[in-house]
């Protein structure tokens, strides 16, 4: 069934949307999520819970979007004062009460007024969930750079200092952002300038939710007093490593978060994010990700079927089935999706200049127990099969690899397996399966094994590493005879398993997906 949802309402709200789906997709973000108040005139009566909602694992993200414009009564303390109010104090109150909302209501959220289509992916459970608050507010980048020069952007406070202020009977200056919500958790809150630098920049999930997560433990630990924009943050935190090489604003030098006993002394300046940006170094950088786009593309591509209710072929076609999938794919980060992209663009170009080779098979390992294998998997359609019997054949074939993988390698948990035609077909399509095996019973391995030994999958492999990185591989090669043990058809759950064994369909291979 078809998902119909909003792309924002406001021209901001619509930026935003888009600059969301660049980090989640359109499986993980919605804007203008409603919550259901009651009926008026027999009908349900939506009011807004926030601008936009993106939704990734255990994390949800809130985003509460004002655009105002900044006033001018002639006192800059008095303009200062009512925009803050209305474009970061609003957003505030609407960040919070829509955190209040999601944890006491979780199953009464909507992406459409009318209160008829439920949220379409499942929320975390309260106990596991880690908010995020985000307010977007623009309008007052102008009148900054006016009146202090530089980009525009508002000086970012942490609230140690801020509050060493107040004690001080003294406050921020104009254009600042200090504690935004007391005792309510920490809202960050990016502007005209900084929200397209942060969503483009961190563009990947996990990218940007560590970001945030890092960010909140840092402007809590009072090492910070300020820093002239977002975008200096952004460029400290993208410079800096701690000692397990991953971007923190916490380098091996400052090893913990915990509260230092003397004043907060870092100040980041004006200058720190042009300097990075304009270095020959981040100029190759973004040159080096380009290939990671063919990755973007692919998520996105299911991410549209299946809001659009148009899978080819699987088993359960709902959101909430398919993002557990698809989840894996976008949790990988910039640089692993570069290599992935890497891995199956490459095995497409080297299967296809094989003539005498049929089907062929790249796996990917895992490089941790939470990580998935994949099995990219290049299938031949062989002449005079129409696109039904191929689609079905090569999607058999893909769920005996996985199951092979699984049974060879067994610590692989977690095996997502793509299938696609080779390079020199006028048809592109694509096939994809996830294999939970976590719970890998005595039967599942009993047939596994039959179609390592019968099918001859996996025999001829050859063992690699990635130029990119170094992560092992295999490729493995299969010839026209394979075609002979399998069933063109799809198989129903009660007929027999077209590997051979005799077994239903539902009781072997058909129970490993």
């Amino acid at each position: 069934m078809e998902i119909h949802r909003s792309e924002g309402v406001t021209e901001s709200e619509k930026i935003l949307n888009l600059l969301c789906k660049r980090s989640f997709f359109s499986l993980w973000t919605y804007p203008n999520v409603y919550r259901d108040q009651g009926t008026k005139d027999g009908k349900y009566e939506g009011k807004e819970v926030c601008d936009a909602l993106a939704v990734f694992g255990d994390h949800i993200l809130i985003f509460s979007d004002k655009s105002c414009t900044f006033p001018d009564s002639g006192s800059l303390d008095v303009d200062w004062a009512r925009w803050y109010k209305k474009a970061i104090k609003r957003s505030a109150d609407q960040l919070l009460g829509a955190m209040r909302w999601i944890t006491q209501h979780p199953d009464r959220l909507f992406i459409d007024k009318d209160c008829m289509e439920p949220l379409p992916i499942n929320l975390p459970s309260i106990e596991n969930a880690k908010f995020h608050l985000i307010a977007v507010a623009r309008g007052a980048g102008e009148r900054c750079k006016m009146h202090y020069g530089g980009s525009g952007s508002l000086m970012v406070f942490s609230p140690q200092f801020d509050n060493l202020l107040h004690d001080h009977g003294e406050k921020l200056p104009l254009f600042a952002i200090g504690e935004v919500a007391l005792f309510d958790g920490y809202i960050h809150v990016f502007d005209d300038i900084t929200t397209s630098i942060v969503l483009e920049t961190l563009d990947t999930a996990p990218d940007l939710i560590r970001y945030l997560v890092e960010k909140e433990k840092f402007m809590k630990s009072g090492r910070l007093q300020n820093a002239d924009g977002e975008e200096e943050l952004l460029a400290y935190y993208m410079q800096s490593w701690n000692e397990a090489g991953e971007l923190s604003f916490f380098n091996s030098v400052m090893s913990n978060y915990n509260i230092p006993e003397i004043p907060p002394k870092i100040i980041l300046a004006e200058g720190g994010w042009e300097e990075l940006v304009s270095d020959m170094t981040w100029r190759s950088l973004q040159e080096w990700r380009r290939p990671s786009l063919y990755w973007d593309n692919l998520i996105e591509l299911f991410a549209f079927h299946t809001l659009d209710g148009s899978l080819y072929k699987v088993d359960d076609p709902s959101p909430k089935y398919q993002e557990t999938l698809l989840r894996f794919l976008a949790a990988e980060p910039r640089y692993r999706r570069r290599t992935l992209a890497y891995a199956i663009l490459d095995h497409i170009e080297i299967s296809s200049k094989d003539e005498n080779v049929d089907f062929s098979a790249r796996i990917v390992f895992s490089t941790k127990s939470d990580e998935p294998t994949y099995v990219f998997l290049v299938v031949v359609r062989l002449d005079g099969e129409d696109l039904y019997k191929y689609r079905n054949r090569r999607r058999l074939l893909l769920i005996n690899y996985c199951a092979v993988v699984k049974h060879k390698y067994p610590s692989n948990d977690h095996i997502i397996g793509l299938a696609v035609e080779p390079k020199y077909s006028q048809e592109r399509s694509e096939d994809m399966i996830y294999l939970d095996a976590r719970e890998w019973t005595t039967e599942m391995e009993i047939n596994a094994a039959e179609a390592h030994e019968k099918l001859g999958i996996l025999k001829d492999i050859s063992p690699k590493t990635l130029p990119t990185e170094p992560r092992h591989y295999i490729d493995a090669k299969l010839g026209a005879d394979l075609s002979n043990n399998i069933i063109s058809g799809k198989p129903g759950r009660n007929d027999p398993c077209p590997c051979g064994s005799g077994i239903k369909f539902k009781r072997c291979h058909g129970s490993m997906i």
